[in-house]
């Protein structure tokens, strides 16, 4: 669904563009200089927008209160459409440093407080409950071996896992893939599952990871 949107968003924005270049051609032959600077700007603007609008959706899938606007690292693919496509998803935002603050002193108390809504419309990103790293005895995050064993402590969660549960994984950012599994194997981080996906919060690290999966 969420790359169905930015296929539809670029597929309006590319016959707009492709509209306005078949009306700058025509002015071309009276004003070839003109036409050419218009059309510069149109593209270059209809790109601008587009990824504004992405920017945009990608932050609507953080709790509304959180005050996050900036967008580190982000990948998504997806397989197909409709009920029977897959999506995987990783999106890395920088937390303020008086977010990270608030979190280290408040702990569980103050993400709690947080609206349990994403701020998009819909039941999609409405998280549940929060809990305190480290992520354990979930068989999502495990590799083969590890399923195989008995889930322990021991057991070491990984994104690449995760993301890769459904067959369907993705590449992410090695350093942000190491400072991630390093965050969710011990205390001090925040995560929660949503109706897709789910969010962490990395106070030490200024981070907040959303990933979602099938």
């Amino acid at each position: 669904m969420i790359q169905a949107l930015f296929i539809l968003a670029a597929l309006l924005i590319l016959a707009l563009a492709g509209y306005l270049l078949i009306i700058a051609v025509r002015w071309a032959f009276r004003f070839p200089k003109a036409a050419l600077i218009l059309c510069t700007l149109l593209i270059a603007g209809c790109g601008i927008y587009y990824q504004h609008f992405i920017t945009q959706h990608r932050l609507k899938h953080l709790p509304k209160d959180l005050p996050i606007d900036d967008i580190l690292y982000a990948n998504e693919e997806s397989w197909g459409w409709g009920p029977g496509g897959n999506e995987t998803g990783f999106i890395a935002y920088k937390l303020p440093d008086i977010a990270a603050q608030a979190i280290l002193q408040g702990g569980l108390a103050y993400l709690e407080k947080l609206s349990p809504k994403g701020s998009a419309s819909g039941f999609y990103w409405h998280y549940g409950k929060w809990q305190e790293t480290p992520i354990l005895s979930d068989p999502q995050w495990l590799d083969n071996k590890q399923k195989r064993e008995a889930i322990t402590a021991a057991a070491s969660p990984k994104i690449a896992n995760y993301l890769n549960v459904y067959g369907f994984g993705i590449p992410i950012d090695p350093l942000i893939e190491s400072e991630l599994n390093k965050a969710i194997a011990k205390p001090k981080s925040y995560f929660a599952y949503g109706r897709i996906g789910i969010i962490i919060v990395i106070p030490d690290a200024r981070k907040v990871i959303y990933a979602y999966n099938g």
